[in-house]
Order: structure tokens, then C-alpha cells, then sequence
């Protein structure tokens, strides 16, 4: 568990604030449907701010940070590829990722998206899309569009991979 994470009953999921260094893992993230601030470039101490004010846990890859004073619940992520960071962030905060809630949130700004009328998306899709797709959504914030198609389910499998691994470890 993440250390001093709050117990998940009394708080909900965690929320998470990564340093400029993890976007791909903030993506991961986000695409598991956990709320996860991320920009870059972002002050060291502007990234410990937030996640004491907004009551996250700060995710980084640098040793010089989690030594700061105030820092709070931290985790520090020793791997480079994105998968593994994602392995440790499961395992270290104890995570188990609803598949309900997988692409419930906007990939670029991290708002939960919401469902929008095949009409509200038509302006915003290539033709073809809108002529084999019967469900949108969009985020309120970057007011991107997303449907399911070949790549989300490529992504699925590419998730369900990941967590695959984090199964068959706990169960060695």
C-alpha cells in the first residue's frame, strides 16, 4: 500500500498527481479510470502542493523529491517503461482496477468524460465512424470525442496484459 494511502472504504479510490516524467503512466492511469493529475513542465514544489491540497498521492521517478520535508503520501516508481510503472503503482497502492470504469475519463485532461447523441458527435468524427458507431462520448473539458473502436480494443488487451502480470505475481 501506498504509504500512509487512506483506507479505500472511508475515501474512495485514490487519486494520483505524477511528476512531468510519467506521461505515459498518467495515460495508463487514466485509462483505468483513476483521477491523475499530470503536466509538464510543472515546479517540484507547485507537483507536492497539489497533492497535499487535493489529497493525492504524488507518483515520481525522482530520489531528490521524496527526500523534500511535507512531502506526504509518495510513491517512487524505480522503473522506466511504462507497463512496470504501472505493475509498481497496482502493487504499491494495492489497486484493483474495475474494468466498469476503464475509459471513463479523458485521456489529455483527465476529466470524467460523458455520453453524447450520435448528432453532438457528428461534426467532431470521420464519416465512416459515424456510419458504423452508435455510441460517444466526449470530455466537457478538451472537448475531445471518443468511441469505442480497433484501438480501444487493442488497448483492452494491452491493459488486461499488464494486470494479468500483477495477478500471477500475487500468486506465486
Amino acid at each position: 500500500m501506498c504509504p500512509g494511502a487512506p483506507n479505500r472504504a472511508e475515501s474512495g479510490e485514490p487519486r494520483f498527481t505524477l511528476d512531468g516524467h510519467l506521461g505515459t503512466l498518467a495515460r495508463l492511469l487514466r485509462t483505468l479510470g483513476y483521477d491523475t493529475s499530470w503536466r509538464h513542465p510543472i515546479d517540484d514544489s507547485v507537483l507536492i502542493e497539489e497533492a497535499g491540497e487535493e489529497g493525492r498521492i504524488l507518483i515520481t521517478r525522482d530520489t531528490r523529491l521524496v527526500k523534500r520535508r511535507g512531502l506526504g503520501r509518495h510513491l517512487l516508481i524505480a522503473s522506466n517503461d511504462p507497463e512496470e510503472q504501472l505493475l509498481e503503482v497496482i502493487r504499491g497502492c494495492g489497486l484493483r482496477p474495475d474494468p466498469d470504469l476503464w475509459f471513463t475519463r479523458c485521456l489529455v485532461c483527465n476529466l470524467p468524460i460523458e455520453k453524447i447523441s450520435r448528432e453532438a458527435a457528428a461534426p467532431c468524427v470521420p464519416p465512416f465512424v459515424l456510419s458504423t458507431k452508435q455510441d460517444f462520448t466526449r470530455c466537457p473539458g478538451c472537448r475531445r470525442v471518443y468511441w469505442e473502436g480497433t484501438h480501444s480494443q487493442r488497448m483492452r488487451d494491452r491493459i488486461s496484459a499488464i494486470l494479468s502480470k500483477a495477478t500471477d505475481e500475487t500468486q506465486d
